[in-house]
């Protein structure tokens, strides 16, 4: 800042300085009163108005520079009256120390319900019905970052997790949203498109076990969910709603020759090169005790795959063991055993 204001005080009478409130340098005018450059603070009502010190102002002791700020982009967001904090006794320090733009947090200080109104539309601009608006123009849009409690709105993932903000808070969300975009999505039938990810479809089973109830708030499993898999062979149609272990029998997901015969050569068509290619396809369906069963070390040599890599033991196999065991004990059941292969 202070080498702004140098190149400033060596421009020639005439020369006009283009920039932003905030690149001013207001520390080396720290001695002039406020209102001497910024008379119309102390009676302006409206958030839009330019508060910009005029060009006398500034000519009085630079005579070579004229600063003028950028103009406005578009139509104010805010209701801000400078006049009434003034009247009430605010400094204009208190909002702006060394002249910083006021932040947020800074208003809610006051605002807090008792010393001044804490309505979001106390400030924001707010319709007829009394809602925030939230739109102005295609490149601005009011969107809570989360610093301040009303949930981050700038996470790409805020559709997916918007659900307990909203149960905590509902007349918050109510400040913004009418009842009408909740139902869009939770009672109509089309969803946002950035609801699910593009390859959902291969990886939604994982989801689907963890928490069944929060996929039921959009699918029913007997009009949604069973058609799809009935189709596929992931259940059998016949059978109940249980997609994994009464359902076993059920090969047609996979071609010929994806299981193979026990301890036989594995085909082009063979389950393990899946498994190498995209591991996470695999568990979208299948649980980690699916492969225990032919592959630990109780399986037969022929059938035993390992998953680490080579030189483990002699790296970090006693450092895994001693950190956790029941990782390793889900494929070695011999602890004895165990021991004996990691600490020799």
């Amino acid at each position: 800042m202070l080498a702004l204001w140098l190149i400033g005080a060596l421009l020639a009478p005439g020369d006009v300085v283009y920039g932003p409130a905030s690149a001013f340098p207001h520390a080396p005018h720290g001695a002039t009163a406020c209102a001497e450059c910024h008379p119309g603070a102390q009676t302006s009502a409206r958030a839009r108005d330019r508060l910009s010190p005029p060009a006398a102002s500034c000519a009085g002791c630079h005579p070579g520079m004229i600063w003028q700020p950028t103009p406005a982009a578009g139509p104010a967001a805010l209701r801000f009256s400078h006049g009434a904090h003034a009247r009430r006794g605010a400094a204009c320090a208190d909002c702006h120390p060394n002249g910083a733009r006021a932040a947020k947090a800074t208003c809610l200080g006051c605002h807090d319900g008792q010393q001044a109104p804490d309505r979001c539309a106390a400030c924001h601009v707010a319709g007829p019905d009394g809602r925030l608006q939230t739109a102005w123009g295609p490149q601005r849009a009011l969107r809570p970052d989360g610093r301040l409690g009303y949930g981050d709105h700038l996470d790409p993932q805020w559709a997916q997790r918007h659900g307990p903000a909203a149960k905590a808070s509902p007349a918050t969300c109510d400040a913004c949203h009418r009842e009408s975009e909740c139902s869009a999505c939770h009672v109509g039938r089309l969803r946002p498109l950035d609801l699910h990810p593009a390859d959902y479809l291969l990886s939604h089973p994982m989801e689907a076990r963890r928490d069944l109830t929060r996929c039921a708030t959009c699918h029913r499993q007997q009009t949604f969910c069973t058609g799809c898999h009935a189709q596929s062979g992931v259940v059998d149609s016949s059978g109940p709603l249980g997609f994994g272990a009464l359902t076993q029998g059920s090969r047609r997901f996979h071609p010929p020759g994806f299981v193979g015969e026990a301890g036989g050569p594995p085909g082009p068509e063979h389950h393990r090169h899946d498994a190498r290619r995209s591991l996470g396809t695999c568990v979208s369906c299948h649980q980690e005790d699916d492969c225990v069963r032919c592959h630990s070390d109780q399986a037969t040599q022929r059938l035993r795959a390992s998953p680490h890599p080579p030189g483990l033991a002699a790296r970090l196999c006693d450092r895994a063991l001693g950190a956790n065991p029941r990782g390793c004990l889900k494929c070695h059941r011999d602890r004895a055993a165990l021991d004996r292969l990691c600490r020799p």
